[in-house]
């Protein structure tokens, strides 16, 4: 099993005697000693309600707290601070409601499905089966006239994206140029052409060769990392995993993972 002494740290397999012989000499991981041995079987306590417990499981099912930068303080003054605070608080009861409205039931006798894993199980059907969007759509309409009237199942695709991205399952799409030069966002947003190889932006139809405007010819799907850490760092055993590296540095100076190294400060100096 792995060894929990100072040295080891969880990190290698020892057999039980040199654990034993480890810990005598070496002694405990004081960071591991003091919290849950949930390496070797202990299972995490929860102190929240079951309430709580119930987003928690919900969060942990998406996979997937607000990311602050490390340096100097932000200079605003108390209004906008205060402003800040209430829209970060309107946008977390606005999700914590999406979260419950997640997990209702598909209709009110359902025992097997709620909203999201219903949704969810479509959507991969969707993408394992290659089903375009107009198939899919009435497939969605189909189902949901075959359940009880009172279903929450979304009647369209565009409904369920809709849905998933408010869970930071969403991604922007911004324009490229067909020979990868630029892409068509910050100076570049407005023009028609690519400025390095003229390129038009725009497709152009096959039979007339005439251009259409407001169909792009390539474009780059862009999944925000913010969402997803957002998301990642509501759950408590998430985020405990997420600063492993953080917390688990070496104490007395000696290198025993990556993260006790001059490479890895200088990083994050960085």
């Amino acid at each position: 099993m792995v060894c929990p002494c100072r040295d080891c740290r969880n990190l290698c397999h020892q057999s039980v005697e040199e654990i034993v012989e480890h810990l005598v000499i070496r002694g405990m991981d004081k960071k591991y000693k003091t919290s849950c041995w949930s390496i070797h079987g202990e299972k995490r306590a929860s102190t929240e309600d079951s309430g709580r417990r119930h987003e928690t499981e919900a969060f942990d099912l998406f996979k997937t707290a607000f990311s602050m930068d490390e340096g100097e303080p932000n200079q605003t003054n108390g209004d906008e601070a205060l402003e800040a605070n209430d829209d970060e608080a309107v946008e977390e009861t606005q999700f914590r409601k999406k979260l419950r409205e997640a997990e209702t039931p598909l209709y009110s006798d359902c025992i097997k499905y709620t909203k999201v894993s219903a949704i969810m199980g479509l959507y991969r059907f969707k993408v394992k089966s290659g089903v375009s969007e107009n198939y899919f759509d009435q497939l969605l309409d189909l189902i949901k006239d075959m359940l009880p009237e009172d279903n929450v199942l979304p009647k369209s695709l565009a409904a369920i994206k809709k849905f998933l991205k408010i869970f930071g399952f969403g991604y922007e799409s911004i324009h490229a140029c067909k020979n990868d030069c630029i892409l068509y966002r910050k100076e570049f947003e407005k023009l028609d052409s690519c400025p390095r190889c003229k390129v038009s932006r725009w497709e152009k139809d096959k039979h007339s060769n005439e251009i259409k405007v407001g169909i792009p010819t390539k474009v780059l799907r862009y999944f925000p990392i913010k969402d997803r850490f957002r998301r990642m760092f509501r759950s408590n055993k998430m985020a405990e995993d997420l600063r492993w590296h953080y917390t688990n540095g070496t104490e007395d100076g000696t290198m025993r993972h990556p993260v006790d190294s001059i490479s890895w400060a200088q990083v994050n100096a960085k």
